[in-house]
């Protein structure tokens, strides 16, 4: 069950950070968020995610070249808290933030491995 709900995420995250692709190309600049509104991507968050997961988190990079970092922490208390923070970059690195560093690193899970237990 945690898998399905985790990969709904996952999908979420990828749905955002093509958006955040396009943004750039008619922009120039990454949006800063999601909303309705100058700089912001306007894109709903889905029921099944919300539901399990804080609002997603973008942050920018500066650069040069300039990128992106986004982030959806799994609710507190609920199923997915031990699961860690699904995190996403422009470079296309996805991981599970457990070591509460926000890099990739050993103690992290790669979205990849399927047999990962966070440490």
């Amino acid at each position: 069950m945690r898998r399905g709900i985790r990969s709904q995420g996952q999908q979420f995250l990828m749905d955002i950070a093509q958006r955040q692709e396009q943004y750039f190309l008619d922009q120039r600049q990454y949006a800063t968020g999601l909303g309705v509104g100058a700089g912001l991507i306007a894109l709903p968050v889905p029921v099944e995610v919300s539901d399990k997961y804080q609002a997603p988190v973008v942050t920018l990079v500066a650069g040069p070249p300039p990128g992106f970092v986004l982030t959806l922490t799994p609710i507190g208390g609920g199923m997915m808290a031990v699961d860690g923070a699904l995190v996403l970059n422009n470079l296309q690195q996805r991981w599970r933030e457990t070591d509460g560093n926000g890099v990739l690193g050993a103690n992290d899970c790669r979205w990849e491995d399927t047999r990962c237990t966070p440490s």
